[in-house]
């Protein structure tokens, strides 16, 4: 794992207008994606309507997030399998940036992936009345 990059990622995602969604890898107009999508775009080096162009260009064409991501952040298999799906944590679409962020900073701490601990540290529903 390259803790420059994981930690850089969170820095990313903690401060970019983008909407986190972990439902999907990058959106058709990058304006949302997931931790490996977040990843994908800094990978690239390009900007999001770029690197949503080139994904979806090429959609069925070869080009992997989650494989791209798994290199660029230098994860063994398994922590890119729990980071990217969340076998052991909220659903999907119950995680909030706050926690993502979370995730990663331990990560890059600990080299484990640990969603429910992110969960219990930041619960969804005080992150969204907080708003």
């Amino acid at each position: 794992m390259n803790k420059e990059k994981v930690l850089a990622l969170a820095d990313m995602i903690e401060s970019s207008r983008k909407r986190l969604e972990m439902e999907g890898f990058l959106n058709t107009c990058g304006t949302a994606a997931c931790i490996a999508g977040f990843a994908f775009v800094a990978e690239r080096g390009q900007s999001w309507r770029k690197s949503a162009a080139e994904y979806w260009s090429d959609w069925g064409g070869g080009i992997s997030i989650p494989e791209i991501a798994q290199e660029y952040l230098e994860l063994t298999e398994a922590q890119a399998d729990e980071l990217f799906y969340v076998w052991k944590g909220p659903p999907l679409d119950a995680i909030t940036r706050e926690q993502a962020v979370e995730t990663l900073r331990y990560l890059a701490q600990t080299g484990k992936v640990n969603w429910k601990r992110a969960a219990k540290l930041f619960p969804a529903e005080s992150a969204a009345a907080a708003g």
